[in-house]
């Protein structure tokens, strides 16, 4: 199966790059918050990966071979989340465990759309809600949309 991994290959390229992931960290689409509405502007969340082990974010992502399959990934993905309190899993708060379950699938899913056509070692930036080869800029690679997660279904 292939994800996305942290790397600091072409960091650099655009002035708006960051990266305070560990380099090689598995990471997903960030989710982005109401107040950055443009990729370069407000706080980078639609230009972030968000890393699956430190929680922060980075702009440029690799196109990696995982060994596991996608029921493990989503496993990795659901303790990502639940640590970084976007599932809550106790108190009042607590997460309806179909809306985690979905939600963890939206990001599993994304990661699909961004790494499946892609050769191993590809590096990938993140403009909103669209992901970009950067070797070169111009390969544009699909985001799953919410509704495009409901139809696609779970394997």
């Amino acid at each position: 199966m292939k994800v996305l991994r942290a790397t600091k290959a072409t960091q650099g390229q655009r002035k708006s790059d960051y990266f305070f992931c560990r380099e090689g960290e598995l990471v997903y689409l960030a989710l982005a918050c109401d107040s950055d509405t443009h990729p370069d502007g407000g706080c980078g969340c639609l230009r972030g990966f968000g890393g699956m082990e430190t929680h922060k974010a980075c702009t440029t992502a690799v196109v990696v071979e995982w060994p596991g399959d996608i029921h493990t990934y989503w496993l990795e993905v659901m303790k990502s989340m639940i640590h970084s309190k976007w599932v809550k899993t106790k108190g009042r708060d607590k997460t309806d465990p179909v809306d985690a379950a979905e939600l963890v699938w939206y990001h599993v899913r994304e990661v699909q759309a961004v790494a499946d056509d892609l050769e191993p070692g590809t590096v990938v930036e993140r403009r909103g809600r669209r992901a970009f080869d950067v070797q070169p800029r111009a390969r544009e690679v699909g985001i799953l949309t919410p509704a495009q997660v409901k139809r696609v279904g779970r394997r």
